[in-house]
């Protein structure tokens, strides 16, 4: 049990110390919102976009002076898990509080390791020294300010460390702790020992594993016949090991090994070589990355897009395009974010259009899809043409854009009056009460917009059949964007038939069945549209006040109206 253990640990941390610093910039590429435009025009506020709403993380001072033990904790704990706001309020008062109370009387272990916790999460590194004398005689969270220690590259453990790792009776944890920090503080001195741990027969394979790294972060030379050795030897990841044993060398022979491991099979090794190439031989990682662009590890092939990326030569720029299809989101992101900079800084005014055309016509969903993306970004709307005929794309990831997609470019009704059967499509459906899924409902309803937004006159009997509530058969998202488009479309007409049937949806607050708020939000901006002159008189009827978003909306109609 202990041995099987050690093996799933041990995978556990090759991943994580493999993936995550590739992990953390592919995360940096957020995913594009597909705005509808009834959530934002006019622009009243960003009520219906709930995660754009900041709410502060604010630290309750008092909390952690509660004479209640388990206030104390709860806070300390909050603060643990909100250290990562960058807004977080507080702190600095917060952070005495903290260290007077691990040097209190209260020796609680819940409550140590919850002040430990928050106190580390706030300090800089600078109250690292108080913070280790307090809880030095508490193991779990002399533990806690271990690994804090490492990232603060300070020296307070130092001599723990070394002690540690020549003991193999050290647990587990506490070895991975002192190898990591090692690997910050160390120095090559300390290469003889971390070795010692690397060749054992005792060390599992998570252990080896951070004495790899620290090792080869210590010792920038020499390593190679190590490296040839643990390549040769029946360990398990062996080649995992090995690559970072050389991760700092420039000689020949260790450029040999690395590429060897990068030419093997073993997927995790091979992102580590390619990493160990690209810092020490930049000219020959980049050579290496444009022929790994297929690689099945997403790490490796995320690797090889941010190498290509680090290059200003148009030729890099262009071997990138492949990756728009890429499996792994984030890497068809970061590739389409360097496909834009490249055309709006006018290089090559042709090629982004024919990467966009080849991916627009192409079988692959996900080049398809960040295609899309590019011509809104772009704001290419000679390829409208060309994005119709995928709104009946099987995967929702390139009908939903493709909707989005028209809701912001078409601007004629010849595009229009191809996305009409669309539209009509699905509303046919509602009608028929036959399910919708949620994909095609907000397809349909970009399409709506992109009818509003041009005053496609054609739409408007359609969009009139999601006014009536119906029990809500017609769904909220359509019906809201069938409103707001009706507004448009009948903007300044001061129609008093269609204003009054808005009304009332404005109005509907029946008992266990009232009107949906957007719906009755959309009804006011619509009617506020219109402005027919007896519409202030519904608009004063509705109960809403500030800060409902309907109360905005009726206030912002009735300026329309009065011409205010």
């Amino acid at each position: 049990m202990l041995a099987l253990k050690n093996t799933i640990l041990g995978n556990l941390v090759i991943g994580a110390c493999t993936c995550l610093s590739l992990l953390r910039t592919s995360q940096a590429q957020d995913a594009v919102k597909l705005q509808h435009r009834w959530e934002v025009e006019p622009k009243l506020g960003g009520f219906w976009v709930a995660d754009e709403v900041e709410r502060p993380a604010i630290i309750d001072v008092e909390q952690l002076k509660s004479p209640l033990r388990e206030n104390r904790v709860y806070e300390a704990q909050r603060i643990a898990l909100m250290q990562a706001d960058p807004n977080l309020k507080n702190a600095d008062a917060a952070l005495p509080v903290l260290l007077e109370a691990l040097n209190g009387n209260d020796r609680n272990r819940q409550l140590i390791l919850a002040m430990t916790s928050a106190a580390v999460a706030l300090s800089g590194g600078k109250e690292a020294s108080e913070i280790w004398k307090a809880v030095e005689e508490e193991p779990l969270a002399r533990l806690v300010v271990e690994a804090k220690l490492a990232d603060w590259r300070s020296d307070l453990a130092l001599d723990l460390w070394r002690q540690r790792i020549a003991d193999p009776s050290s647990p587990t944890r506490e070895m991975l702790i002192a190898l990591e920090g090692l690997a910050e503080v160390g120095s090559t001195s300390d290469g003889p020992a971390i070795e010692a741990v690397l060749t054992s027969d005792w060390a599992p394979p998570a252990i080896k594993l951070a004495a790899a790294r620290a090792y080869g972060k210590l010792v920038s030379a020499g390593n190679e016949s190590l490296a040839e050795m643990l390549l040769e030897s029946p360990m398990p990841f062996k080649q995992l090991l090995a690559a970072h044993v050389l991760a700092t060398h420039t000689s020949e022979s260790s450029l040999s090994l690395l590429e060897q491991i990068l030419d093997g099979s073993a997927d995790p090794a091979q992102a580590v070589a390619l990493a160990a190439i690209v810092a020490t031989r930049p000219k020959v990682g980049l050579e290496k990355s444009k022929t790994l662009l297929s690689h099945p590890d997403s790490n490796v092939r995320l690797l090889a897009v941010q190498t290509l990326g680090a290059s200003d030569a148009e030729e890099d720029v262009k071997a990138q395009a492949y990756s728009l299809r890429d499996r792994t989101p984030q890497i068809r992101r970061l590739v389409r974010a360097r496909l834009r900079n490249f055309a709006l800084a006018e290089r090559n005014p042709t090629y982004v259009n024919d990467v966009i055309q080849y991916y627009l016509r192409g079988d692959s969903f996900e080049g398809a899809e960040q295609a899309i993306v590019l011509c809104v970004e772009l704001q290419k709307r000679e390829f409208c043409r060309e994005i119709v005929p995928l709104l009946a794309h099987p995967k929702p990831q390139v009908s939903v854009r493709a909707g989005w997609a028209i809701q912001e470019l078409a601007d004629s009704e010849e595009i229009l009056a191809e996305a009409m059967p669309y539209a009509q499509e699905t509303t046919q459906r509602l009608v028929n009460k036959i399910r919708v899924e949620k994909e095609e409902m907000n397809r349909t309803a970009f399409l709506f917009q992109a009818f509003g937004r041009n005053r496609y006159q054609p739409a408007s009997e359609m969009l009139k059949l999601y006014i009536p509530k119906n029990n809500h058969s017609m769904l909220v998202t359509t019906r809201t964007a069938a409103i707001w488009s009706l507004g448009h479309l009948y903007a300044d007409s001061q129609d008093e038939q269609l204003a009054e049937e808005l009304a009332e949806r404005l109005l509907d607050n029946t008992p266990n069945d009232p009107e949906d708020g957007p719906v009755k939000y959309a009804s006011a901006i619509a009617i506020g549209m219109i402005k027919c002159p007896t519409s202030p008189g519904y608009l004063g009827r509705s109960p809403e006040f500030p800060p409902s978003p309907i109360a905005y909306a009726t206030d912002w109609a009735l300026e329309q109206i009065n011409g205010q």
